[in-house]
């Protein structure tokens, strides 16, 4: 039962030896609540006030969970609705959908890495890979190739956005003669003699297509 969990995880260690549980409910819950040190999926709020209260220890309610400044508080209200809408199982079958698309996600980025460390050799402020190599790549793993160069050129996290992405992609897979792109962080993305480069070192935004 919910109430001999929650004595459990009253319990001296029971936080430690519950985790792993509340781990896998967590991502469908959002928000979490605090129950001493220990921390309560957002989902099951309702069943652990009902047993705090047989117990007299009163729940503390965190108030930006009902702040709608929040983005996370807008959505929680909209999947309310929607779920009142598209009946019970719409939320779970979201969630379902969101683990194959991460399982997805996780398949290329691996892909995507083991196709960098392969064909893309990197110096000190460059970095450069034949486009015949990458060309025949799914699209997926071209523009996560292309994140990893700027990574590597970067040196640190990159910051593409969508707009940035597709421009360099578009040098791979739609060669017209386009001109060099712009990127953030002064590095310059460009198509020469069958190679696409990015050398750090210019600045601006963007180049127009």
């Amino acid at each position: 039962t919910w109430g001999g969990r929650f004595e459990e995880l009253l319990e001296p260690g029971g936080e430690q030896r519950h985790r792993a549980d509340y781990a896998r409910i967590m991502p469908h819950g959002g928000r979490c609540g605090h129950l001493g040190h220990a921390r309560l999926p957002h989902g099951v709020h309702r069943v652990a006030r009902e047993y705090l209260e047989t117990l007299g220890v009163e729940a503390w309610d965190d108030p930006h969970n009902h702040d709608p400044e929040f983005t996370r508080v807008r959505v929680r209200e909209a999947m309310t609705l929607m779920e009142e809408r598209l009946g019970p199982g719409f939320v779970p079958g979201l969630a379902r959908s969101a683990h194959l698309l991460a399982d997805d996600a996780d398949a290329l980025e691996a892909w995507a890495q083991g196709a960098f460390d392969r064909w893309v050799h990197v110096t000190k402020g460059e970095c450069g890979v034949d486009v015949e190599a990458i060309a025949g790549q799914p699209r997926a793993v071209r523009t996560r190739l292309i994140r990893l160069m700027h990574q590597a050129v970067l040196e640190s996290e990159d910051s593409l956005d969508f707009d940035h992405v597709q421009h360099v992609e578009a040098m791979i897979s739609t060669w017209k003669g386009q001109g060099p792109a712009q990127l953030p962080g002064a590095i310059t993305a460009r198509v020469e003699y069958g190679r696409l480069t990015f050398h750090r070192g210019s600045s601006g935004e963007m180049s127009a297509t």
